[in-house]
Formats: structure tokens, sequence, C-alpha cells
């Protein structure tokens, strides 16, 4: 068989696989074990190939196709759906490119032996897999022992493959295609004869690999020299214009001596580079499609071998040669052991020992030298002369004239002709003046500087090692040198050499209890703090708060019971591995020690921006100062007895309080973290005690403040001051920033409360986490870091004795607090800080904790900006950023180094920028950072004050703006606008409001309510309302509490492509405004090109703006050819705050997209002529959208899903109703929106696909809703009430005097969802999908797929664009979507209510009630159908020959509304017969679709019969006059035949006409037998019966010849033999014979009597099921053998109509007829409701098939699939609606229709007639029942045929189709 597939051009890559699986199988069909076998297909042809292979050898395989393949059941070609129901046998499933992700996994692990795939979809690039089947093993093996025997040559063409090809094809698009197709798979030895026996250098030809006559035994060489080669090649033809002329140039010179070959020569250079710029080759493949047609290549391939094309292009090959050792000599200095790092000093000369090789031959060829290289600058330099050797290289260090305050980087570069071969890159440390003092930790050669020893602590650097380390002093200064650990012992060193001291021991931080180890060096002057801890021990954060927060939201990996434990006070152990201490945070750890003491309370006086803990003491017992600070001001405190009593009650619960937390765990001696970062503040075991002695603290804070409030007057500053600061540390600097900063500790009673709150909802959270589907929305976790709590306190003017506003914000530390006073900006104007953001930074710098004055985080921005913008725009070889203040200039630095740089060398996106990176910064930077790569791509720094200059005098692509953090105050509009709560113990989560305004520069900003709620009656005794009501006790003796203005500074005019801001604090109404002002005002077409959002994540937010491109002026003009509409569609979009999304903008052949979801949009929010939608906001119902892909870091979490689906859609549309008076709670409702534009048409299974996306997200938002009402969920109401902020303050309105009602709306939504006073409302569709599709002809519709809803438009049906009165009926039912729900029966009521008439005028007018059946109904005029059958374009009456061809039949269309015909006899493809099997549950549509069948046959002149069940057919007077048939009502007329006359056939031999009178008498005995269910003594008796009927007319029961004049019995002859000798059988068919049935007048008539012209045989009235079976099967029996007995025909005589079909199918002769009509001329039309009605055998035999539905019973759905091979359209299938079928056939596979049915056919045919029609003409068409059949429905069916369009009153033809 092998032979065979190679005859059949078998790829050889597939043939081996082939024989591998096959081997495979094998193994296990020994051992009787099952296999199962996931085959990555590779390629199209290479699975296809191995399938059908597969198949012919016995071995059960399925091919697993994608949607560009329709699933085929005789191929066994199936989906990756479709595959699950496979997993019960052994079988092999060769999974196409692209489908192997879509299997599921339980196809793998259903059993069986085989659990794992051979090899992944990325073979042989990544070769990991099974080893019966590595391509580096038995798969090559096979390869090359099939190419040739010789080993040699076997190893060469293997180590080229997997060296050369391999690698040289990772990076092409179609490699597969490529590497395996069309260079492995279609090679053979036999290949290329001219070549001779040479196998190698046939496969170089094959592969395209120019040929190399000097050295091919070099695999490795060979390669390398190919690639430089290539490489050179392609540059010089990229960078020069004249390549061509210059390579003819050459050419002739080269040729010289031999000009008679020029010219060919030439030709063939031409072909080469015509080759060169179509070849998709890369690496040594660069040159596979070079060589021209197969006849020359060969040739062409030999003349331009290497050698040649390096002297025709000039880019001779750079020689081989390699650096093969170095090592580093130096007489004072530290080097590393693996020789890349030096440390010596100024002066020292350093020695490299460099040994080399080059290659002999190339060793003259080329002038060979070793550099020393520093910054390209050559230190020193030897010429090479010899093949192999050792030179030495020198380093006088005191030539050196650079700066060495960081690392110096060295290179060792061999080059030929100053072209680098190879180098070695080292890092050299210099001691000296610059750097007189720096330790090394070593081995792992860290290098640290020391500092000049000052009054402020030193950094201390934290140095991971894995290993057991020494630690290295160099100093140029002095022999004084102490090294002390952290008890203060001193280390013992050695002086290894002058100027260099060594730890004398081995410091091994693993060892150590606290796992660290921390070194204070001094030298001199000079010192360096080390803190070194091992590699390996996994620290946690600062505080438990934290740890447990970041394990509950899976962001660290430890264990979350471990410390759930401690929270529920099971474990009393406290956790010891907390982390992040070092210099900075200690800091911390000693003001929380000073105030975890029972002294704790007093107030701190600090400088806080230079901290100086050398001096620690009190001020009159009362005050604590911390430093060399001036106190006079504070000298002086007397206390009044009733203060002194309320500090002590304080106090008191103070400590009573603390105590108790620290008994909760047992002590840790020497613990480094202070009590409050290490013991839970919530223990849920003595949840209520703790709780009661908070209240008590909190009630003594209170007692202080009520005091405040009534005496102040009477009290002096420094009374006011202790009292009001307690627990708080305040700056004491000198300046006008002393008493503006402070710091709230951690046990605060304000902290303490909002500490225990969020502490108690981790623990409820981390509860959840072990219940089922509890981890879903764990990562929201994250939303309660830096909870604020609250916003005020009180403060102490500094002028008098007053109070003042302290704006408090949380920080990274849960325990402390910082506040301001609100003119802290004017403050620090007049300081050296000179900003918040350094401030902030200062913070950060001395304490290692972040003031979160907003959650902006700006690390990622840069990377962000460049990532995003060269994914924009590719094509850009440079980028130029310009930088606002607010971004730290040295970590912006530090990015872009890293974006562009790798060591080095470029990084994958450095390559991309040759250009570089330009900045211009908005200050000057200091000195710039020597360990920046400054060049390769280069990084060029520019400075530019204001942005005018920047932008007029450089080239701007991306401006980086940064928040404003100025804390700017304003007055509050309303004291009663407050901020919303939680309530309860979750009193202290809380949500900010917000304003939008804007001032003269007319740049939008937004105001920051944070007011408090102030309630004059004290709560009861409960934490949260206690809490709460103190922090409006605060605003209330403070007077209203202004509101902070957040600015941005945009510009007025954007003059950057893109500008760029973090943007997760930012109000994202600023940026809608601003896109929608620059609009408005004319000022500038913007847009938001993208942003996004995280809900839970550490991922950075940001916005980025952008003008509009003309790339999608100009597409849409294109599609919609008017210009101005892309700005239509930027400013719906902007308004709503939607973004247009770089990928979608950045050219016209992508901006297509945003038209689709322009569609929705304008649908949704009413945007057009006819304004209304869903999202239209009313007093009770506030609607927006939200951007799935701007959280697409939240939607598209795995974990939010049971099946870990990521897709998403592409909006969110949100309904939120506001409680009327009655009702408590807000209903949230939401539907999920997919959006599309296609150029065609979509069709039902991608509408299908895409809702399920759409409808995933949609889940996801519902569980989230749903999720946040269960206990222990404040992150996922965090979660929900982030998405619907947003979403609001998207369409926030601008207008002031809407402000204060939208506040409340805001409000009232936030408050219910922080108390969860919500419901979640299911919305009428969970999805909807939008569709524009170009191709579709005919109107809008609308269509419901498994409950959703796809809404598919037009360009001629198009929102606010074109709004007929299609689109008008959309918005109506879309403004639907989000009212609450009915029963199903309501609803039908709803739609049977609302069904619309035709009032006088001919125009529709809405909600006029069904005409009810037996209304009389008064026709003007009746239109004959005679005058109305011109249906095909040159056809005007009924066909009346029987003789024509039939001609095709129009039965409806696809989804895209493209013609669907039944074609049998099309003179292209006639089918196998002319058969049709009909299927439907009732109602679906079956018997109007076959009546019209029944027209359309008559009209061709085929004569039916049909067998009418349910009188459907024969009293439906116009229907049988239209089609000139004649009914015939069994019950009443008698079967119109006798069905016991047997037709004659023509004797074979003798030609005479003969009659098988036994034969026919059995086949009416059995006939009887089966449908009475006979016994066989009942059968015997039937059939003698029969035979007595037949003798007693002197018939012969055998063959007797055939006479015109022979008279043969009926059946009533038989009922009287039955009575009078067979009483029992008579007994039993009875009623067959009583009721008149075989009338006299049709005894001599037969079935041929019933073939002149059509009937309708009415068995409807006949009262015997039994009876009704037996007469249809007669008339089988009847019809099959009188076909059998014509002579054979082309032409179609007649056709069989047999509605109800099940009663006939079971016939023994139904298959025989249905098998053997085609040759007869007979069409047999079966229609029953279900296909397992159908035997296999006779579905085999039906060449048309068309299957309505049976709704979603998934039995008959199965069946469905099985019969026609439909795998994965199971959704497809069970959605199937009323008119709605799957069309199955040669011409129409599996194909999705919307079927004509005969109303329609009625009514479409009038208006083909007339080309249009008024609707009030409608009602007076013949053979219309209006009564039954409402216009509307009639009409808008034809309209989803895209047969008409309805304008204004009338009907409109669209096309011909008949």
């Amino acid at each position: 068989m092998l032979v065979y597939w190679r005859g059949m051009d078998m790829l050889e890559i597939s043939r081996v696989l082939c024989e591998l699986i096959k081997e495979y199988i094998e193994s296990f069909r020994q051992k009787n074990m099952e296999w199962r076998l996931i085959v990555p297909g590779l390629t199209r042809k290479i699975s296809h190939e191995i399938h059908e292979y597969l198949r012919l050898h016995g071995i059960e395989s399925y091919l697993v196709v994608g949607n560009e393949t329709i699933p085929n059941q005789d191929n066994n070609w199936i989906s990756p759906i479709g595959l699950t129901s496979k997993r019960i046998e052994s079988f092999v499933a060769i999974a196409s490119p692209g489908q192997l992700v879509h299997i599921q996994d339980s196809v793998l692990g259903s059993g069986g032996v085989i659990r794992d795939l051979p090899f992944g979809e990325e073979w042989p690039w990544i070769d990991d897999g099974n080893e019966s089947f590595r391509f580096d093993g038995p798969v090559l093996e096979r390869l090359l022992s099939s190419w040739c025997k010789n080993e040699t040559e076997k190893e060469w063409l293997r180590n080229l493959i997997l060296d050369g090809l391999v690698k040289s094809t990772i990076s092409v698009s179609q490699r597969a295609t490529l590497l395996l197709e069309e260079i492995i798979g279609g090679f053979t030895p036999e290949l290329y004869p001219e070549l001779g026996s040479d196998t190698c250098k046939k496969f170089l030809y094959h592969a395209g690999i120019p040929y190399d006559s000097e050295d091919l035994e070099d695999v490795k060489g060979f390669i390398k020299r190919t690639e430089r080669l290539c490489q050179k090649i392609i540059e010089k033809c990229q960078k020069e214009e004249n390549v061509r002329e210059q390579a003819y140039m050459q050419v002739s010179t080269i040729l010289e001596n031999k000009k008679d070959e020029v010219s060919s020569y030439q030709e063939s250079v031409d072909i080469f580079l015509d080759g060169l710029n179509n070849s998709s080759g890369r690496g040594i493949l660069s040159f596979y499609a070079c060589w021209g047609k197969p006849e020359k290549g060969v040739l062409i391939w030999e003349r331009l071998d290497q050698s040649f094309l390096s002297e025709v292009f000039l880019v001779n090959e750079r020689p081989e040669g390699k650096i093969c050792r170095y090592d580093v000599l130096c007489n004072r200095g530290v080097i590393s052991n693996d020789k890349r790092s030096v440390a010596t000093f100024k002066g020292e000369i350093l020695t490299f020992k460099v040994a080399y090789q080059v290659p002999k031959e190339l060793l003259g060829k080329h002038a060979w030298k070793i550099e020393l290289l520093q910054r390209g600058k050559m230190i020193d330099c030897v010429d090479i002369n010899r093949e192999e050797d050792e030179v030495e290289l020198r380093f006088d260090t005191s030539s050196y004239e650079g700066s060495y305050k960081n690392r110096i980087v060295l290179k060792i570069s061999l080059k030929a002709d100053n072209e680098t071969k190879e180098e070695k890159v080292l890092s050299l440390y210099i001691c000296g003046e610059q750097k007189p003092v720096f330790a090394i930790v070593y081995p792992e050669f860290v290098v640290v500087n020391a500092v000049i020893i000052s009054d402020n602590e030193p950094l201390r650097t934290g140095i991971d090692v894995k290993e057991p380390v020494h630690v290295y002093l160099l100093s140029n200064l002095c022999n004084d040198l102490k090294i002390r650990d952290m008890n203060n012992k001193e280390i013992p060193t050695i002086e290894e050499n002058q100027g260099i001291w060594r730890t004398m021991y081995q410091a091994d931080p693993s060892r150590d209890p606290n796992n660290m180890i921390e070194y204070t060096c001094w030298i001199g002057d000079y010192t360096i703090c080390l803190s070194i801890e091992p590699r390996d021990i996994e620290k946690g954060e600062f505080t438990l708060e934290d740890e447990f927060r970041n394990r509950i939201a899976g962001i660290s990996s430890g264990n979350v019971r471990e410390i759930l434990d401690m929270f529920s006070g099971k474990v009393k152990k406290p956790f010891l591995r907390l982390g992040k201490l070092n210099d900075m945070s200690r800091r911390r750890c000693l003001l929380a020690r000073q105030m975890s003491s029972p002294s704790g309370w007093k107030p701190i006086v600090l400088d806080l921006l230079s901290p100086d803990f050398s001096i620690i003491g009190t001020v009159e017992d009362y005050i604590v100062r911390v430093g060399n600070i001036n106190i006079d001001e504070l000298i002086g405190i007397h206390l009044r007895d009733k203060e002194y009593k309320l500090l002590n009650s304080y106090c008191k619960a103070r400590q009573i309080f603390i105590e108790l937390i620290s008994s909760n765990m047992e002590e840790v001696p020497e613990a480094e973290h202070p009590l409050y970062a290490m013991y839970p503040i919530y223990i849920n075991e003595k949840a209520t005690k703790i709780e009661n002695l908070l209240i008590a603290y909190l009630k003594a804070y209170r007692d202080i403040l009520d005091y405040i409030r009534l005496n102040i007057n009477e009290m002096n500053w420094l009374q006011l001051f202790v009292l009001v600061y307690l627990d708080c540390v305040v700056h004491w600097g000198m300046g006008p920033l002393k008493n503006s900063i402070f710091l709230l500790g951690p046990w605060h009673p304000l902290v303490v409360a909002k500490r225990y709150m969020v502490q108690a909802a981790l623990y409820e959270r981390a509860i959840r986490l072990e219940e089922k589907n509890g981890k879903v929305f764990r990562e929201l976790a994250t939303l309660l870091d830096g909870i604020q709590g609250f916003r005020w306190i009180l403060g102490v003017s500094a002028d008098n004795i007053a109070l003042e506003h302290l704006y408090v914000c949380a920080t990274s530390d849960p325990g402390w607090h910082v506040a301001f006073k609100t003119n802290i900006n004017a403050l620090l104007n007049q300081v050296s800080v000179g900003n918040l953001d350094n401030l902030i930074n200062e913070f950060r710098i001395k304490y290692d904790m972040f003031i979160k004055l907003s959650k902006n985080e700006v690390e990622e921005i840069p990377i962000i900006s460049l990532n995003s913008y060269l994914k924009a725009f590719p094509s850009r070889r440079t980028i130029g950023i310009r930088i606002k203040n607010g971004y730290p200039d040295s970590y912006i630095l530090k990015q872009v180094d890293k974006y562009l740089h790798d060591e080095e060398a470029p990084t994958t996106d450095g390559l991309k920028l040759p250009g570089g990176v330009h900045l211009y910064f908005a200050r000057r930077i200091g000195e710039l950072d020597n360990e920046i790569q400054w060049t390769n791509p280069s990084i060029q720094v520019h400075y530019y004050e204001n942005d005018i200059d920047c932008f007029k005098e450089e080239n701007v692509d991306i401006y980086m703006i940064s928040p404003d953090q100025k804390l700017l105050f304003r007055n509050t509009l309303s004291s009663e606008i407050t901020i919303p709560r939680g309530k309860g113990q979750e009193s202290v989560f809380c949500e900010s409001l917000h304003v939008i305004t804007s001032g003269q520069d007319q740049v939008p900003r937004s105001f920051i309510i944070e007011n408090e709620m102030y309630e004059p009656n004290e709560p009861s005794n409960s934490l949260g309302d206690l809490y709460k009501w103190l922090i409006g006790s605060i605003v209330n003796i403070l007077g209203n509490c202004p509101s902070l203005m957040q600015n941005v500074s945009l510009p007025l005019r954007l003059d950057s492509q893109w500008a760029i801001v973090p943007g997760k604090d930012i109000d994202p109404a600023i940026l809608v405004n601003y896109v929608r002002d620059g609009i408005e005002r004319s000022l500038q077409e913007r847009v938001l090109w993208d942003y996004r959002m995280s809900v839970g994540s550490k991922s950075n937010s940001f916005y980025i703006l952008s003008n509009i491109p003309r790339s999608f002026v100009a597409t849409v003009k294109s599609i919609f050819d008017r210009e101005d509409l892309a700005s239509e569609f930027i400013m719906n979009l902007g308004k709503i705050g939607v973004a247009v999304c770089g990928e979608s903008l950045k050219s016209g052949k992508h901006s297509i997209g945003i038209i689709g979801m322009v569609a929705a949009v304008r649908l949704f929010f009413g945007i057009g002529s006819y304004e209304t939608g869903p999202l239209m906001n009313s007093e009770r119902q506030v609607s927006f959208l939200i951007p799935i892909d701007s959280f697409s870091s939240f939607f598209s979490n795995p974990g939010h899903s049971s099946d870990g689906d990521t897709r998403r859609s592409d909006l969110l549309a949100v309904c939120i109703t506001l409680p009327d008076p009655v009702e408590q709670k807000i209903k949230i409702s939401a539907c999920s929106i997919e959006t599309k534009f296609v150029s065609g048409t979509y069709n039902r299974t991608m509408a299908n696909k895409a809702l399920e996306q759409a409808r995933n997200t949609a889940q996801q938002f519902r569980l989230l809703a749903e999720n946040g009402l269960k206990p222990g969920s404040v992150p996922e109401r965090l979660g929900l009430l982030s998405l619907l902020k947003f979403g609001l303050r998207l369409v926030s309105p601008s207008d002031r005097s809407l402000m204060s009602q939208w506040l409340g709306f805001e409000y009232q939504i936030y408050k219910a969802v922080l108390q969860g006073q919500y419901e979640y409302s299911t919305s009428k569709y969970q999805s909807v999908l939008v569709t524009t599709e170009k191709g579709l002809e005919g109107p809008a519709e609308t269509m419901e797929l498994q409950g959703d809803l796809w809404i598919r438009l037009n360009l001629d049906h198009w929102p606010g664009y074109r709004d007929t009165d299609k689109i008008k009926e959309i918005r109506r039912n879309l403004k639907e979507i989000f009212r609450m729900k009915t029963s199903n029966k309501e609803i039908d009521q709803l739609k049977q209510d609302e069904v619309e008439h035709i009032d006088e005028k001919g125009e529709l007018k809405e909600k006029t009630p069904i005409i009810q059946p037996g209304d009389e109904h008064k026709k003007d005029s009746v239109i004959q159908h005679d005058q109305v059958n011109k249906i095909n374009n040159d056809t005007q009456h009924v066909v009346t020959s029987k003789e024509l061809p039939l001609r095709k039949i129009f039965i409806g269309v696809n989804d895209g509304r493209m013609p669907v015909y039944y074609d049998p006899q099309s003179p292209d493809d006639p089918l196998d017969n002319l058969n049709i099997m009909i299927t439907g549950s009732s109602g679906k549509g079956k018997t109007q679709l076959l009546k019209y069948l029944v027209c359309k046959l008559r009209e061709e002149g085929k004569n039916v019969l049909i067998l009418d069940f349910k009188n459907d057919y024969a009293s439906d007077k116009d229907f049988v006059k239209h089609n000139d048939t004649t009914s015939v009502f069994v019950s009443l007329d008698g079967l119109p035949y006798n069905p016991l006359i047997p037709y004659p056939i023509t004797h074979p031999a003798t030609g005479e006409q003969i009659i098988q009178c036994g034969q026919h008498i059995a086949g009416i005995a059995s006939v009887l037998k089966q449908t009475y269910n006979l016994g066989v003594q009942q059968q015997v008796a039937v059939k003698n019966a029969i035979v007595d009927a037949f003798s007693s007319m002197g018939l012969s029961t055998g063959i007797i010849k055939y006479q015109s004049s022979l008279q043969f019995p009926d059946l009533n002859d038989v009922g009287t033999t039955l009575l009078n000798n067979y009483r029992t059988a008579y007994n039993r068919l009875d009623p067959l014979f009583t009721l008149d049935l075989f009338k006299a007048e049709h005894r001599d008539k037969s079935f041929h009597s019933l073939v002149s012209k059509s009937y309708i045989l009415d068995l409807s009235l006949i009262p015997s099921e039994e009876i009704k079976n037996a007469l249809a099967q007669i008339v089988v029996l009847s019809a099959h053998a009188y076909y059998n007995s014509q002579p054979q025909t082309g032409k179609i005589k007649q056709v069989l109509v047999f509605d109800e079909a099940h009663r006939v199918l079971k016939s023994d002769y139904i298959l025989r007829l249905v098998r053997e009509c085609r040759a007869y001329g007979v069409c047999v039309i079966l229609s029953s409701q279900y296909p397992s009605d159908f035997s296999s055998e006779i579905a085999a035999a039906m060449a048309t098939r068309i299957i309505h539905g049976n709704d979603a019973n998934y039995e008959k759905v199965r069946s469905i699939v099985q019969l026609i091979g439909a795998d994965g359209l199971e959704t497809e299938i069970s959605n199937l609606g009323r008119f709605e079928a799957l069309f199955d056939n040669r011409h129409f596979t599996r194909t999705f229709i919307r079927t004509m049915n005969y109303p329609l056919y009625l009514l479409w045919s009038y208006i083909n007639e007339q080309g249009e029609i008024r609707i009030d003409e409608m009602i007076n068409i013949d053979g219309l029942d209006t009564n039954k059949l409402p216009l509307k429905n009639l009409v808008h069916q034809l309209e989803l045929l895209g047969l008409v369009e309805v304008r204004g009153s009338k009907a409109v033809l669209l096309k011909q189709v008949m």
C-alpha cells in the first residue's frame, strides 16, 4: 500500500507519520488495549493524507475540521465538539490546523490508555512529545533512510535540517507548509536526475539553498556562511536602489573572458532577483523561491552558487573564527569565577590573555585582529598572523579618563576586515577618587557603593544569595575598617591585598533564625549597609493583613488556611515570614513600637522629611519628641481636670484593647515587625469581645471630640494640640510645612476600626474560598487594599486657636494614614520639596510607604506606550515621546532601556526601532546613568521646558501626560451631598462622587465630593454605625468639607499623534468630555483611541487619545459614500466613552470593525431620526455601555467561568432601575453585545458562536452581581461598583442643570451596591449580536437564537444613516430588552395582540385585534390565480409538457439570503434521484412547504398523487383549483381504483405480456397482515380468501397471459369470502369491508387511472387508523407494482406525496419504491415528524433532505445530526424555528435556510406579477385567508427571504428567484 500512496503523490512526511501511527496502534492492539490518539495535522494536506491512509488501513480515524470545512459523516470529517461523542471507542483523531485547542480535554481523559498527544502543534519546532514521534528521532531517521543509505550523507542532512531548516523557519508565518509540505514532504532522491546521485546536493537545490562548492563537510559552518550571505544580499537589495544594474555590471566583469555567457548569466540574476521579492523564507531559506521555473531551475542554481553570488553582489562572506577562551590577570583586584566581572584600582594594569582560532584557508585572505574596546573606543589591539594562538591585551586604568562611578563595559572582539566575528563582554569596577569605597558580595559579585556617613541613617542594600558568601571591601582611603552584624558584633576580616579586605568567614543567611544577615561596614568617612538573605526563602508582605489579602487573591502562592486559622482564632502562633524589612520600613517600625506602648497615645513630633531617631524624649508627659528638633512652642502644657479625665479614659480604653490584641497570639521575642503588622485585629472566635472593646475605645474618642466641639473657645492652643493629635505623628520641621503633614498611627481609633472591618471582610471572603466555585473572582480581594475608610480628621491651625480640615490618605501600609492640611500645595511651593509628587516620593524613600493619593500607577506606562504605538504603527522606525513632569525621570530611562536593549544587544522590539527613541523631558534631569545603554538603538534625551517649543521643533509621537497630584480644594456644591457607605460592619467601605466642570481654558476637570453625613442622634451600640457617626461628627465639627479638584493636564489641542494618561483613579468623564468638546467646539476631531482599566488586578490602567486618522475617514467614505460620517461615528462613540481601539483604526482594512460597533451604539442609544433605544435614561432608569475590551484583564480571566472560557463580547449594556417609594432595592440588568461588520453575509453558525461569546461576558457580569449578594462578598460588590461607576461616569451629564439629579442617581446606586440592596434582573435577551452585512439583500431583520437576539443590518437599513421602517421596528423591539419578563403565556398573548392590520388608506396600523376565524370578511374583488402565475421570467402560464426536464425550484434562502434550489435534473450535476425527505415537528411548516412544492411541480406539468391524512389539501378549494387536481374523499367516494388488479410485465424471453397473480396476492396479504398485525392463521385465511376471489373469476394464482378482457375481483369479494369461510379473520378486518371503500364503479380501474392526472386521496374522514395505514400501504404497493411494470425513462412522470409518511415507512414496499423510482421517472416526497421515523436505508435513498426542527429534544437533535453528519451544529438545529430548516443534498450541503411556503408563494406570485403592491390589495388575493394568516407576518416573512421590502404602504419586489 505504501507504493500505492507514493503513486498518489503522498508527502514523505505524511507517509512516515502514518507508518509510526500504525505501528504505535498495533502495539496496543496486540495487548488488547484501547487506544486513543489525537494527532495534530500540521497542515491541511498532511492531515487529510494521514486520515485517508489510516481509514484505508482499517483504522478508525476522524478528521477534526474547522468552520471552513463542512463535517461529512461519509468521510469521517467531524467538528471538535462532535468528537466528544466518539469517546467510547478506540480511535485516532487527526486535528486539522488550529483545531487542537478546540478539542475538549475530556476526549483525552475519557478512559483508554493514551492520555498524551504524540506531539504538539508546534512540532517539530518544539520537539518534546512522545518519544515514538520525536522529529529528531524516529521521524527524521525514517525520512533520511528512505533518501540515502550512506551514513555520512544522512548525518549531514540531519544536521542541515535540524540546525538550519527548522531554526530558519521558526518565525515564518506558513512554516509548516514550507518546511513539512514543500521541502521535507515533497523531496525524494529520484528528483533532479541532472544533479547525479548526490542526495545532499539535490536536497540543497530542492530547499533553494545556494550551493557552496568549497566546503560542505562542516554543516554548522556551512549554515552560518549561508545565513550571512543571505542576510547581506537581502540588506543590500533593501538599502540600495540600483542593485540589479550593479549586478549586471559585475556579471560582465566576472565573465570577462566568457562574453558569450554574459547574457544568460544576467538572465539568471534577473530570475534570482525577481524570486527574491516573492520569497517567504528566512535564514538559509531566504532564496527558496529564487531559482525560476523547474525546467531551468537546476541550471540557474548551479550557476549562482555562493561564490558567484558573493562576487555579483559584492558581499564577500565574513570568514569563520572564534575566541576559544580568555583569562584576566591583575596584581590588585577581585575577579569573578566566570571572568566576566573584574574589580580593581585606578592605576592598575589589567592583562587579558585571549586564545583564538582562525581557519587556515582564510587567514591570508583577510586582515585579522583582536581588539579591547570600551564603548566602541579601542583600548588595545593585536594583529593576528597565525591560525591559533594566545595573545595579550592590556588596559592601563590610569589612562582611563571617563566616569567610573558605575560599571565600565569592556569588549574583547575578534575581527576580520574590521567586521566583528565574535566578542566577549566584561564588567569592570574601578576603585578610585570617583568611587573610593565599595563592597563585593562574592561569588555573586554584587557591587555595592559606599555612602558618606551622615546624621541620616544610611539605606540598607538587600542582596539575595543562593550559597554562603564572603564580603570584599575595596578602598583607596585608609585602613580604618570595621564590619559589625545586627547585634553589633564585630566580624573578623583578612586583608588580602593592599586596599582589599575579605570577611574571614562566609555568611550563610539560610542558617540564620531570621533568614537574614546584616552587615554594617565603616571605612573612614564612608559606610555600607548590607542585608543578605537566602534566595529560595519566600518572604511575605510587611503586614499580616497584606499577606492574607494577597493569598486570598491568589497573588501570593502561600496557603490561605495557614493565615485563616490565625484570624479564626484556631492558631496562636504568629506568622514569622513577613517580609519587606529594610532601612526605610524600619523607620515605620520604630514609630510603631513607640505608639504600641502604654504611652503610645501621645502625639509625636518629628521632622518627617529628615527623620532623626537618635533622640527620643517627652515634652511635659503629653508629647513625644523624636529627633533633634526645636520644641519651644510646645512647652507649657497644662490640662484641665476634665481634659485629663477624658484623656485618661481614652488611654485606658486604648491600652485594654491593645493588650487584648497582643494576648491573642504568642509573644515573639526580638521580632522585627511591630505588633500591628504581625497580629490580626479581627479574630472570629473573639469578635464580640474585640468589637465591644473597640466600641468602648471609639466612645472614648467620641467624648474627646464632643469636648472639643463644645469647649474649643475655652481651650488654649497646646491643650487643643494634645487632644486633637492623639495617636498621630506631627511633622515638626523647620519652615512652613510644620504642623501641616501628619501620620495617623496604627492604634488611632479610626484606623483600628477601619482595619477591624477590613480584616473581617477578608476573613469572610477567605471562608468562601472553600465553597464550591468560591475561588471565582478571588482576585477582587485586592480591592480591599488601600481602603480609605475616612477622609477627614481634625487639625489645629498654626495661627490661632481654631480647627482646620485635614485631608486623609491611605497608604501602602494599612496601619498608617497620611493627612495634609488643605493649603498643602501653597506651602510646598515655599520649600525645596516643591510639589506633592516630590513629597510622596520623599515618603517612599524615607519610610518605604506609598501615599495613595490616587491609585494611578505609572511604572509600566513607558513600555505600554511603546508597545501599543508600535503595534498600531508597525512601520515606524523611531519614536519620539514628550514626558510631562510627574514621571520619575530615572525610571523612564530604565524602562526605555529595558524595552530596547538586552545586555549589549537590541531586544526584539529594539530591532524594530533602528532609529531609537527620543525622550523630550520637561525638566532637566540629573547626571545620566552610566548603566544605561545609550546606543544600538539609541536613546536620546532632550530638554524642553514648555510644550510649544517641543512640538514646534521636534517630531513627537507620544505625549505622556501625568495626572495632576496637586491637592486643589474648592467649596462643595452643597452640604447635603454626602458620600455613600456600606452598612453595619461594612460601613468602612465607601465611594466618592464626582462632578464634571471646566474653567477658562475649557479643559474638563472633575470635583471629588467626599462629604460625610452627620446624624445628630448617636446610633445604637453598633461598631459600624458608631464609626460612621464619628466621622460624620468630625465633619460636623469642621463644617462643610471642601471638594478636591481632579485635574489632568490635557492640552487644548493634541499636537502629537497620541497622548497617553495613566488612569485608574481618573474620572473617565474628563476624557469623554475632552473628546466630545473637541468635536462639538470644532477644535479638533480627537478620539479615545484605547484605554485599559484594571478591576482587582495589578495591571496599569491608562487612556490613549488620538486624532482621527485619514485612513478611517477614507474607509467610511468608501462604504457609505459620505466623508462626514467618520466624524459622526467618532462622536457617537466618544460621547459614551467607547474607545475606537488602535487595532481598529490603524488602517482602513481594520477600521471597518468600528462600523459594526457604531451600529450597535446607535441602536441602543437611540441615535438617529427615530430616537428611542433601551439605554435612554429616565427618572427611574439609568443606562450605559461598558466597553469590554477596556476591562479585558477582568472579563478575560479564565477563573470567572466554569469552563475557563476567556472569550468576551465587545460591549456590555447595563440598565439600572431605581426603586420607587415601595421598593427598597435597585434592579440591575445587563445585556452583552457583540458587533460585526462583514463585506459578505453572516451565517447562523457564526452567529451562534458570536452570541455564545457574548453570553460568556453577560454570565460573568451576572455571576459577579449575584455573588455580591452572598455573605462575605465585599470584594465582589466593590468590583461590581467599580464597573458600574465607570459606566455611569462615561454617560454623566456636563450640563450643570442636570448634575444635582445625576448625583442623586449615583448616590443611590453606589449606596445600594455597597449595602447589597440590589437584585439582578434578567433582561429579555442575555446577549445581542448586531451584524452589519454589506452583502445582505433585502431588509434588516431580527432573529432569536437560543433565546438571544441577532440583529442583521445592511447599508440600506442602517441606524442614523437609513432609518427605514425596519430600523424603527428593531428599535421598538430593543426598547423592551430591559423590561421585566412576564410568563411565557402572557408574552405569547402580547405578540398576538400586536399583530398589525390595514386601515382604509392601505397603511399599517399597530395593535389591531386579529380577525377571529368565522368572522365574515367581504372581498371587493377576487384576483384569479390563472392571472398571477408568471413566476419565471420567460413563462406566463402553467407548463403542460410532461417531457421537459424539471427546472430548479426555489426552496428558500440561506443565512446570507442567497437562494437555495431543488434542482434534481441539473444539466451540470444531476442528483442521484428525485426524492425529497421532509421532517419537522408539528407547526414547523412542513405542510405549507409541501403545498408550495406541489404548486411548483404542477406548474412544470408534473402529475402528483397526494395522500392527505389531515385534510390539509383536498378541502382547500383554492389550492385544488390552482393546481388542477382532483380531490377524492375516500371515506365518501371510495378508493378510486381496484388494488387487486395486477399489472402485466413483459416476459424477458418471449416478449409476451404476463401477469404474476400469485405475487400480487401475496403483496396484498402482507400489507393487511402488517397493518392489522394478523396472526399466522388469520394471514393464511386472508390470503386464501384472495385466492378464492381470483379463482371465482376464473383466474389462476400462477402466471397467466395478459388479455385486455380479463376481469379481476375487488376487496369486497374478498370480504364476502372471509365472511362466509373465515369468520375470525373477517371480524378482524370488518371495517375495511363495511365502510363501502371499494365501490363498484371503480372495480375495473387499475392504478394506471391515477397517473393520467393529479389526485388528492383524502383519508382524513376514515375513522380507523388501521384502515388509513392499510390503504396508504396498499397505494405504495400499487405504485411500486405499477411503475415496476413500466419501461424505464429519464423523464419525470409522477410525483408521489406522502404527508404523515410514518404511516407507510414501515411498508415492505416503500424502500423498494424509493430505491427504484428514479428509473421509472417517479419522484417520492416523504414527510414525517422525526428523522427517526425513517430507516437508514430509506433515508439514504432520499437525495434531498429538508429537515425542520424538533425543538431542543436531545434525542431528536442527535437523530438529525447523525442523519446528515451535522456534528457541531447541535445548537443551531435545536433552535430551528417555524419555516426554518436544514437543507441537504449534493448541491447544498447542510445549509440552514428559511423556506418558502404556500401562503408566501401566493402573495409573492402576485407581487412578482405587479412589481409592487399596496398593502390593502393583499387581502383580496385568492387563497390567502387573512383571518388566519396576519398580513404583517406574511410580508415580514417575504422580507426575511430577501424577496420584497415594505416601503410606506407598499410591498416592493426586490428580486426574482424562480
